[in-house]
């Protein structure tokens, strides 16, 4: 965090996890170095590459989207007797 202000810089340390596993079909685009959620990566393409905007940290990353479905009753169709 900066304050023009004051003119002063903060920032929090971050503890990297260098044995970081993959993250499989997670809602949230989560730095599996440092946890750090990516909140804006909606606006990534599908697949790709990019770094972690907090740690540094390079990642690959596929997006795989799910459509469900709400479905209601509107009108039975007619039974019609043979």
């Amino acid at each position: 965090m900066y304050n023009i202000e004051k003119n002063m810089l903060c920032a929090e340390p971050v503890k990297l996890n260098k044995k970081a596993e993959e993250i499989e079909y997670s809602s949230k685009f989560k730095c599996p170095f440092c946890g750090s959620v990516n909140h804006d990566a909606w606006e990534l393409s599908d697949e790709g590459e990019t770094y972690c905007g907090s740690c540094g940290s390079d990642l690959e990353y596929e997006s795989v989207v799910t459509v469900e479905y709400n479905i209601r009753p509107k009108k039975c169709s007619p039974i019609t007797q043979m």
